[in-house]
Order: C-alpha cells, then sequence, then structure tokens
C-alpha cells in the first residue's frame, strides 16, 4: 500500500524543511501559510498532494482578485511546494506548475 500525503502534510513538511522558502524570499515571510490556506479554503478538502491537479491549480490562479504579480507569487509559491515534494522522492505526483501564462 502506497503512502498518501495530504496537501497540510505536504505544506507542514515543506515549512518545516525550509524556514524561510528561499524561493518565496519576496520580503514577506508570512506569504506562503497565507497562500496553503487560501489553496486549501479553495479546494475546500485536504486531499492527496498526488491528487491535486493542474487545472484545479489553474482554477485556484483564475479566481483569485489580486494583482498580477500576486498571482505570480501565489505561482512561485504552489510551484516550489511542488518542487519540493517531488525533490523529496514523495509518490508519484502531478507537475501542477507550468509556465504561469
Amino acid at each position: 500500500m502506497k503512502t498518501q500525503f495530504s496537501f497540510s502534510q505536504a505544506v507542514e513538511g515543506y515549512l518545516l524543511a525550509a524556514k524561510f522558502p528561499p524561493s518565496l524570499a519576496l520580503n514577506d515571510p508570512g506569504l506562503f501559510p497565507s497562500l496553503s490556506r487560501k489553496f486549501q479554503d479553495f479546494i475546500d478538502d485536504d486531499p492527496p498532494i498526488e491528487g491535486i491537479t493542474p487545472h484545479r491549480v489553474e482554477e485556484f490562479l483564475a479566481a483569485q482578485s489580486v494583482s498580477k504579480k500576486t498571482i505570480l507569487n501565489y505561482h512561485i509559491g504552489l510551484s516550489a511546494l511542488w518542487t519540493w515534494a517531488v525533490n523529496e522522492g514523495w509518490p508519484p505526483i502531478i507537475s501542477c506548475i507550468g509556465s504561469s501564462g
């Protein structure tokens, strides 16, 4: 039986591994925790991270009423989370983050 990690477990591991995510050195160390809460509220659940599709991430980004710069920051934050999980060797994870059109 393969181990599945929920989105919240991935966030917790990521924050423990990178006390200040270097990819988010955007003068706002509170950005990632806030972003992860917004995304989890949007998905209205705590699904296994490997089950979150690129389409779901795109829906989240499209639903935000924020500046283009903030959308880019959200994209960077979610990309950093997925990249970290893949580098940690977590179960197969769909790459949710492509180019940020």
